[in-house]
């Protein structure tokens, strides 16, 4: 199981509003979340145009914060055929209303209680 500090650390949100603590490959050690630029990530921030896009050109911390939110970027989620994808807009805008610190500690609890359930 993760630590609760590590799953506490603002960097496991990326900028596409994804909580990293949640990732099986987080929790296994095989990447260190988005932000981290360690493991799993780099393979794909190579098909996801988001990070390149928020972080190194716009200087953003969340794609939320661009005017053209939400742009063509999110197509690429929108592809896939994974559940979690659909979270990603709406993370995004529970961050923009409560915060990070308080969607930080709701992903925290909810990724806590799944685990002990596991």
């Amino acid at each position: 199981m993760v630590k609760k500090m590590i799953l506490n650390d603002e960097n496991l949100i990326a900028p596409c509003g994804l909580y990293c603590g949640e990732c099986e490959a987080f929790q296994d050690g095989r990447c260190k979340g988005c932000l981290s630029r360690i493991g799993l990530c780099l393979k794909y921030s190579k098909l996801c145009g988001i990070y390149d896009c928020c972080i190194n050109k716009k200087k953003l911390r969340f794609c939320n914060e661009c005017e053209n939110f939400p742009c063509n970027n999110f197509n690429f989620f929108m592809n896939e055929e994974y559940d979690w994808v659909f979270e990603l807009k709406k993370n995004l805008e529970i961050i923009k209303s409560i915060g990070i610190k308080k969607f930080l500690k709701k992903e925290v609890e909810r990724v806590e209680r799944i685990n002990k359930m596991c």
